[in-house]
């Protein structure tokens, strides 16, 4: 199978967004993310480069492969089901695609998995938070790494809560975001 980022450029590429630097201004992937992505789709035969553009732009098209590909989306965010999406990139990315081929069934199913996913996480990292903060060099940034980690996954959450109130999705009873309550306020 492939990366989540080198299907989502074959995605972008299907929608005419086919050169380094469209995929940077108008979906936010980096130079440096997208080139080792493209010549490993390249080399596996599911794009190709097509003739340098003016100022050497580089344009990239689908092969009949990438098509075929690029058409099982569907079994890629089964597979991301089976396993933990600890990379919220990665789990974005999996949502527009699933969401812009009117999967719905599928974005919601990740994006429960993911909150229910981090929710664990929290709970982890909320059983190293000392109170109050030890003295120590290690002990201290040990404890303001957990928070920072429990933190962040509460923001996760928070996003992800908001993406499923924005497709219609009814929020899951059981959660441990703070931010929930004023989600559903507005």
């Amino acid at each position: 199978m492939l990366k989540i980022l080198d299907l989502f450029l074959l995605a972008l590429i299907a929608e005419k967004i086919d050169t380094p630097y469209r995929w940077q201004r108008q979906a936010a992937v980096s130079t440096g993310a997208s080139l080792p992505s493209i010549r490993r789709l390249a080399s596996l035969g599911l794009v190709r480069e097509a003739e340098p553009g003016p100022r050497g732009r580089r344009r990239f098209n689908l092969t009949r492969a990438g098509r075929i590909e690029l058409n099982k989306i569907a079994e890629y965010v089964e597979a991301a089901l089976q396993k933990d999406l600890l990379d919220m990139e990665s789990l974005l990315r999996l949502v527009s695609m699933a969401h812009a081929n009117g999967r719905h069934d599928l974005v919601t199913a990740l994006l429960k998995k993911a909150a229910s996913y981090r929710n664990k996480v929290i709970g982890h990292w909320s059983k190293c938070l000392p109170d109050p903060l030890p003295k120590s060099l290690a002990d201290s940034y040990s404890a303001i790494l957990a928070l920072y980690e429990r933190d962040r996954q509460q923001a996760a959450i928070h996003c992800i809560n908001s993406l499923l109130l924005a497709s219609g999705t009814k929020l899951p009873a059981k959660t441990t975001s703070a931010i929930l309550p004023k989600l559903r306020r507005k």
